[in-house]
This record gives C-alpha cells, sequence and structure tokens, in this order.
C-alpha cells in the first residue's frame, strides 16, 4: 500500500494485510462463510410468486436495496470483527444471508429476462 514515506508504507500494509488487518479480517470472514455453506444443498431454489410480483411492482434495484439493508442490519461482519468467528454467524449464514444472496441474484436474471421480452 502506498505511503509518502517508507515508515507510511510500512504501517498502511500493515493495517491492510497484518493482524486484524482490512483485508486479512475480511478473507477470514469470507473463509468462514465458505466453510459454513459448503455442506449446504441449493436443490430447494425456485422463483417465488411473491419475488416475481415484488420485481415487477417495485423494480429489481429497489429489490436489491431493500435486501442490502435487512443484510446490513443484521451486522453479521461487526459481529465477526468483535468475537471472531461463531455458530451463531454459520447458522446466521446458512438460514439467512446466503438464501437472500440466492434470491437476489434469481432476482437480477429474472429482472434480465422480463426486460428482454419487452424488448
Amino acid at each position: 500500500m502506498p505511503g509518502g514515506t517508507k515508515r507510511q508504507v510500512v504501517r498502511n500494509n500493515w493495517e491492510y494485510w497484518g493482524s486484524k488487518g482490512i483485508m486479512t479480517t475480511h478473507i477470514h470472514f469470507e473463509f468462514g462463510v465458505a466453510t459454513a455453506i459448503a455442506t449446504m444443498k441449493f436443490d430447494t431454489l425456485s422463483f417465488s410468486d411473491e419475488l416475481v410480483a415484488g420485481l415487477k411492482q417495485k423494480g429489481f434495484e429497489s429489490l436489491f436495496n431493500d435486501a442490502l439493508a435487512r443484510i446490513s442490519r443484521m451486522e453479521m461482519y461487526e459481529e465477526f470483527t468483535k468475537k471472531g468467528w461463531t455458530r451463531h454467524l454459520a447458522r446466521e449464514t446458512k438460514d439467512v444471508l446466503v438464501p437472500e444472496i440466492i434470491r437476489v441474484v434469481m432476482a437480477g436474471w429474472l429482472a434480465a429476462i422480463i426486460e428482454s421480452e419487452s424488448i
């Protein structure tokens, strides 16, 4: 990471890559998510009538922003930085976070399909 002096370069790199650094912490969080979902089955996913109706009524951007707000309110990353990876975070990842992410990705694809049909 750049800096004005060699000391700043070392300090900036430590804050980024060092113990509890931004990138190091993020990588550990993502590893926890990957571990939590490693055994998940995704064979029950489908477009729900509620998803289709919400998408047609509010549009994808609104649906995306709503999901983003719900995920942000969970404060999972903040909890991780304080307590590390816990069973609670693993359960919340499997039961709430990943299904919500998948739902939003599916909504994005569905929005693209709907838009392409109106062209």
